[in-house]
């Protein structure tokens, strides 16, 4: 029985060769398009479940609110980064917490041996638990000593095949900063993973930062807790309860600074963040890794699963607008006997023939296809993830299940038919079936459509967040980056001096942080209106005196900072405009000569500039300070745009003698901005590759569905043409049917995708607007595409021979 079922099934299929292709095509594209994003899901849901302890790691979150907060904060009042103060009370005082681990770094790191020198930028100071707390592997060294000592260093396998090559690094030398400090490399790791938020070629143990740290007068950094720059993770004992210790953390905190929280009045939450949703989590705060989307894994979830519908759709309409020519096999086949059971399951098995087929190949084009879609994605996907137990599960159920729906509704359709009623010759497709076929084509090209207006909007805001005015000059500003190098700090002047004179060059000026990078925040009080100090912790930008010119940032109220004023250095705050709204001002010159104190820096306000957009157009604009430092970063070059590649080479060419002891980095301003926006021009490219593949397989049905019109006309237009029917009015007749539809769809897709992407663009804090343009556009387009598809088939059936379609069967 079932080798005579499928011998049927395969005869079918091999007699219908046209419509099998198009059917297998369309399946193929569809299972491919949804396991190649299925694979990309499974890797970034699977952020840091690697970790033995993945169940009871948690990373500590603060919420800071200023006044007699009521109201418990929200998620995104959440922030990452804090105090190193914390983490060894909590490690002392609660018996449940096994292992803490702080982290810090994020600023560069000169690091070399003899005269091998990198700046390194993906580092991180960590505790001696890192290894007892996260499953890292340590290929040489001992883990529970590695990070314990002073000068301790631990590399990744490609940090210790940079500096040593092939030879043994455990116990080698490595000289650290400008000053050419000590460290001895304590242990060699495996290079990470792809699916962890960590991010880092090396780790210096913490009690080298802190020994630095407290060698220099900096005890703050350690024993203040309103220093804001380390990230402490904590692991739970086995059976203790994540919430119960969450519950006594607000009286920890009230023990430990509830005395600095009553003047002025404010309140402080520690929170517990599970290690495996920090990747995809709302709280973000610089962080030293990667962050992911839910929002964009939701939506491509969904235009996953909408690819494969749109797949199964033309089999059903296919099969569905096939069933005449099938009816007179259905009537023979129930006239010897052939039960509808029966029917039911020979129709079933030529779908889930051609259905496995189509898995089969869609598996080889997957694999071949997931090292360029990973490029695409931003992801190092693997292959390995197809024959996991819950891929292949997965695999084989969705094979059942698209047969199951997409030959489902075909089968009882044709083995429904009565065998008189077919015998006699009126089994033509019913009304039902015929309603059922235009339903589809329009949920078809209204998912289609709505794709592709997405794309046209994702497009459309990426290129504003590239091209909006940010509020200051960032062309052709050339980033050189010093690493806050003690050794440029003292000769500062000079060589800036000296760059300042190099042909091409305009300005210079030199600052720790600049736009679309990191900066740090610095917890500050500034007098108020009702005369008191009010404590805020605004961002925090440490500049030499020429910074804020030269980048165009415009004062509102009082000046800018200026060498001619020698009080800047010491006692002079700029703050922007919405640290006076923080403030309580009504306008910027009400803060003007108002007491401040900020860290080891007190004296008044000078001046209130205008908001700028330091940070990617995802947030809004937050409250910022500015002062003069000498521990500075960057030099930032203003350089003439028609000589900006020979100033590169010049540049390159003085620091080589100016500065000999580190290598020459640059990048220019507005790249750097940019590289913030490297996810949605990512989202914006899969976007648009699936709205491809979906018209793609939405006009394989439809290409099928009207030569199947066609033929089924032939009679109909060989009369038409032999009562002087013209080509032109032919064509109308064929094409209108489906162009009708494809409005519907537009007409439906319309609203459904405005207000989905709404929600998406309500991700940032400056988004355009959803103009009609975008929606005659994708008409225009689609409508276009439609009429090709079907004309060919139209212009065929238009121009044939009318004597031979009278004579057609």
């Amino acid at each position: 029985m079932l080798k005579t079922t499928l011998k049927i099934a395969v005869r079918n299929v091999l007699r219908q060769k046209g419509f099998a292709m198009l059917n297998l095509t369309g399946l193929v594209v569809g299972i491919a398009c949804c396991l190649l994003i299925g694979v990309y899901l499974q890797h970034q849901l699977s952020y840091d479940a690697f970790h033995d302890n993945a169940d009871r790691a948690y990373r500590l979150i603060y919420a800071q609110q200023q006044g007699e907060a009521s109201l418990a904060p929200t998620p995104d009042e959440f922030k990452s980064r804090g105090s190193a103060f914390f983490g060894p009370r909590l490690e002392a005082e609660f018996p449940e917490v096994e292992h803490v681990v702080r982290f810090s770094g994020r600023h560069e790191l000169l690091l070399g041996r003899g005269e091998t020198r990198f700046q390194e930028e993906a580092y991180l100071y960590a505790d001696v638990a890192f290894f007892s707390a996260f499953s890292f592997p340590l290929r040489a060294g001992d883990p529970e000593t590695a990070l314990r000592d002073p000068g301790g260093i631990v590399l990744t396998e490609s940090a210790a095949q940079r500096y040593f090559g092939n030879a043994p690094a455990l116990g080698q030398a490595l000289q650290m900063g400008p000053e050419q400090q000590e460290m001895t490399v304590t242990g060699v790791m495996a290079d990470l993973p792809s699916h962890t938020h960590f991010e880092f070629d090396l780790l210096i143990s913490m009690a080298t930062f802190e020994q630095n740290s407290r060698a220099v007068g900096r005890n703050h950094v350690f024993d203040n807790w309103g220093y804001v720059d380390f990230f402490t993770y904590a692991v739970l004992n086995e059976g203790a309860s994540a919430e119960a210790f969450e519950a006594k953390l607000p009286a920890f905190v009230n023990r430990e600074i509830g005395d600095e929280l009553v003047d002025p009045p404010q309140s402080f939450t520690m929170a517990l963040e599970p290690i495996t949703e920090i990747f995809l989590g709302p709280v973000s705060d610089y962080d030293f890794g990667p962050k992911g989307n839910p929002t964009s894994l939701l939506v491509f979830g969904w235009i996953g699963v909408g690819i494969l519908l749109i797949a199964c759709v033309n089999f059903m309409n296919l099969a569905t607008a096939r069933a005449a020519n099938r009816a007179a096999e259905v009537g023979v086949r129930k006239t010897v006997g052939a039960q509808r059971s029966g029917l039911v399951v020979q129709f079933l098995a030529e779908a889930l023939l051609l259905t496995t087929l189509a898995t089969v190949v869609a598996v080889a084009v997957v694999v071949v296809m997931l090292p360029a879609f990973g490029d695409l994605a931003g992801a190092v996907l693997s292959a390995d993830a197809l024959v996991s137990v819950p891929m292949l599960l997965a695999l084989i159920v969705g094979t059942l299940l698209v047969a199951g729906l997409a030959g489902g509704y075909p089968a009882f359709v044709l083995s429904s038919f009565r065998p008189v009623e077919v015998l006699k010759g009126r089994s033509s497709t019913s009304r039902r079936s015929v309603v059922l076929r235009k339903g589809l084509v329009v949920f078809q090209f209204t998912a289609a459509i709505a794709l592709m207006v997405g794309t046209l909007v994702v497009w459309q805001q990426l290129d504003f967040l590239q091209n909006r005015p940010l509020g200051f000059s960032e062309d052709q500003q050339l980033v050189v980056d010093f690493g806050r190098d003690a050794r440029v700090q003292e000769s500062r002047e000079a060589i800036a001096a000296e760059l300042a004179a190099l042909p091409g060059v305009q300005q210079v000026s030199a600052t720790r942080s600049i736009p679309g990078g990191h900066f740090p925040s610095s917890t500050t009080e500034v007098e108020g209106v009702d005369g008191a100090l009010k404590r805020f912790v605004p961002g925090l930008y440490e500049v030499d005196d020429h910074f804020l010119t030269q980048l165009g940032i415009e004062p509102v109220a009082g000046r800018l900072f200026s060498d001619a004023v020698s009080s800047d250095s010491v006692a002079g705050l700029i703050l922007n405009e919405s640290a006076v709204r923080e403030l309580g001002y009504a306008r910027p010159d009400d803060v003007l000569g108002k007491r401040f104190a900020q860290s080891d820096l007190a004296g008044e306000v000078v001046g209130v500039v205008r908001n700028f957009n330091h940070e990617s157009l995802h947030h809004d604009i937050g409250p910022l300070s500015f002062r003069v430092s000498d521990e500075l970063g960057y030099f930032v070059l203003q350089v003439d745009a028609d000589e900006a590649s020979g100033v590169v080479e010049a540049v390159s060419e003085a620091w080589a003698t100016l500065v000999p002891h580190r290598p020459f980095l640059y990048r220019f301003l507005d790249e750097s901005f940019d590289a913030q926006y490297r996810a949605e021009a990512q989202f914006a490219r899969l976007f648009a590759v699936c709205a491809g593949l979906a018209i793609f397989v939405a006009c394989l049905g439809l290409f099928g569905l009207a030569a199947f019109a066609a033929q089924q006309r032939t009679r109909e237009i060989g009369i038409r043409k032999v009562l002087g029917a013209m080509v032109p009015g032919l064509l109308g007749l064929l094409v209108r049917d489906f162009l009708v539809l494809v409005v519907l769809a537009f007409g439906l897709a319309t609203p459904l995708v405005w207000w989905w992407m709404n929600r998406w663009l309500d991700g940032f804090a400056f988004r355009i607007d959803i103009g009609p343009d975008v929606f005659v556009w994708t008409a225009a387009v689609t409508l276009v595409i439609a009429l090709a598809t079907v004309s060919s088939q139209a212009l065929r059936a238009a121009t044939a021979d009318p004597i031979r379609a009278l004579r057609a069967d």
